[in-house]
């Protein structure tokens, strides 16, 4: 699997259990609106650190 998609997958599922874990302590309620949100989001913006970085491999 491409190292971007793997960046991606973390990235997406690292947003999702954050805002699960953030809207059931917090509110008492979980936002499935926004949990599918910051997952999209995730996925198309992932942080991996170095921004603009050149993979060698």
């Amino acid at each position: 699997m491409n190292k971007r998609i793997k960046d991606r997958i973390i990235s997406a599922l690292a947003y999702a259990v954050a805002a699960i874990l953030f809207g059931y302590f917090i509110f008492d309620q979980i936002n499935w609106s926004l949990v599918l949100g910051l997952t999209l989001g995730g996925f198309t913006f992932p942080i991996t650190g170095k921004f603009g970085r050149k993979d060698k491999s």
